[in-house]
């Protein structure tokens, strides 16, 4: 089993997120890791002592990200993550697939930014 992120739109709050349909562009897929990465990477103290809030979360479940706001921090923290991805990798053990990992996500957050008359989101889980 692997963890998943893909881009969705809600018409409105109490509406189902509609998964898109829109592929990611090459090279990316929707793959954020096999399902041991959410303890050995995601939740790890790594992660939590740089100060990220967001995808921790996934050591207990899922996360879901939704509207501009959402999406930022989302960013920021994939983001940070890539800024210091040799440490990070060197503290959790973790080998080269985190960086395509993690931009699987900031592909799935570009693609939840083009949704128009409505929210976009990303879901990872």
């Amino acid at each position: 089993m692997s963890l998943n992120v893909f881009a969705y739109r809600r018409e409105h709050p109490e509406s189902p997120p509609i998964f898109l349909d829109e592929e990611m562009a090459p090279p990316f897929n929707e793959l954020a890791g096999p399902e041991t990465a959410r303890q050995l990477f995601w939740g790890s103290l790594a992660l939590e002592r740089r100060g990220l809030r967001l995808l921790p979360l996934l050591h207990q479940g899922e996360v879901w990200a939704e509207g501009a706001a959402e999406l930022d921090v989302l960013e920021s923290e994939a983001r940070q993550i890539l800024a210091d991805l040799e440490a990070i990798r060197r503290e959790t053990k973790s080998g080269p697939g985190v960086e395509y990992w993690i931009q699987n996500i900031l592909e799935a957050i570009r693609v939840a930014r083009r949704v128009t008359n409505a929210v976009g989101g990303v879901y990872i889980g």
